[in-house]
């Protein structure tokens, strides 16, 4: 049982009562259930009975391990997974009192952010494995890009791009060859990511600010969001600035995570009035949003090239996710799709757990 789960028990003073018993009780024959998880910047962890219906569903915070460490991602992954058996009508109170928490799964996949080195999928594994699913139990852990564009297309053969809390492009062409672009981090390139694009709202501000650039409303967007005279382009430095302070205490992980995580959101909550303006007619908005499109259209052919797709009939599969991506003012997805005339209608995907689910359950 994980070290989680001993804490939970010891909290809620639960007898060690038979799961076992209970399972015989509530299903009469012993069967085998699946589990596909997301796992980036929100957990969602889907449910499936052996004939692959999805009959529960548990959701929660930020899990992925690069995010916010070790001991949390266990935390908020065991929750999730008690929440989908408990939504399922399982009660959790027994699988919790039981010697072996998840007796019941056979196959668990988990998709999550930061998993590209076999290093990072051992961890995962790991992490995984406290939870006693079962000496049979199948283990399988990807990327959160892969569960992305299985979620949206039936065999994964395709484009995925995720536009949101991260800038990445990933495709799968035949052979199960695989390819990735951008993606590099806030500091290299997230190219397409919320926060990427706050970042440019930022610079566009001060270029105006100094005359290098265009007036713009962009000015008044980040005072108004950040609560500062808009004729003080010296508060908008410091501002930015004053975000990344804690990346210079003493490099205490925790604290880096936090304030890494804080300057992003900070950045990302500029993107949607960025949108707002664009579709309004500003003139800077629309530029900062056709240089990502740009940017993005060009990891995505650069993807088809590398993982072979470029070699099956046109058009190419594209998937979609993120919030930048799936916005109401759709003014960025406009402008990427009028970029790449050769790929397919882009499918949306609002959750990548069903792709994680798709594949715990193939054989």
């Amino acid at each position: 049982m994980s070290n989680f789960s001993n804490r939970f028990l010891a909290r809620t003073s639960l007898g060690m009562t038979s799961f076992w018993s209970y399972i015989r009780k509530k299903l009469v024959n012993e069967k085998d259930y699946y589990l596909g998880i997301e796992s980036g910047s929100r957990t969602v962890v889907l449910l499936a009975d052996p004939d692959g219906f999805t009959i529960g569903r548990g959701i929660g915070g930020a899990s992925a391990y690069s995010l916010v460490g070790r001991e949390e991602c266990n935390q908020i992954l065991f929750q999730a997974i008690l929440a989908a058996f408990a939504s399922a009508g399982f009660k959790t109170r027994d699988i919790l009192a039981s010697e072996g928490t998840l007796p019941l799964v056979k196959t668990v996949c988990i998709g999550m952010r930061g998993v590209e080195r076999p290093k990072d999928e051992a961890t995962v594994r790991r992490i995984l494995t406290e939870f006693n699913l079962g000496d049979n139990a199948q283990i399988k852990v990807t990327s959160e890009a892969r569960v992305v564009l299985e979620a949206g297309i039936p065999d994964g053969i395709g484009v995925a791009v995720l536009a949101g809390e991260v800038g990445l492009t990933f495709g799968q062409g035949p052979g199960s060859k695989t390819a990735q672009a951008a993606g590099n981090g806030y500091l290299l390139g997230d190219e397409g990511s919320s926060h990427y694009l706050g970042l440019q709202v930022v610079k566009a501000v001060l270029r105006a600010a100094d005359g290098r650039g265009s007036a713009t409303a962009l000015t008044e967007l980040v005072a108004r969001e950040w609560k500062i005279d808009p004729n003080r382009p010296d508060l908008v430095e410091k501002h930015a600035y004053d975000l990344l302070n804690g990346l210079g205490t003493g490099g205490n992980k925790a604290t880096l995570i936090t304030t890494v995580a804080t300057f992003k959101q900070t950045l990302a909550l500029l993107a949607p009035g960025l949108e707002r303006l664009a579709a309004k007619g500003d003139e800077v908005a629309g530029q900062i949003l056709d240089g990502c499109a740009e940017e993005v259209a060009q990891a995505v052919q650069a993807v088809i090239k590398k993982s072979g797709l470029d070699t099956l009939p046109a058009p190419t599969p594209l998937v979609l996710s993120g919030s930048i991506l799936l916005s109401s003012a759709g003014k960025l997805k406009q402008r990427l799709s009028a970029r790449l005339p050769d790929v397919a209608e882009p499918v949306l995907v609002l959750e990548a757990a069903e792709g994680a689910l798709k594949l715990a359950l193939a054989q």
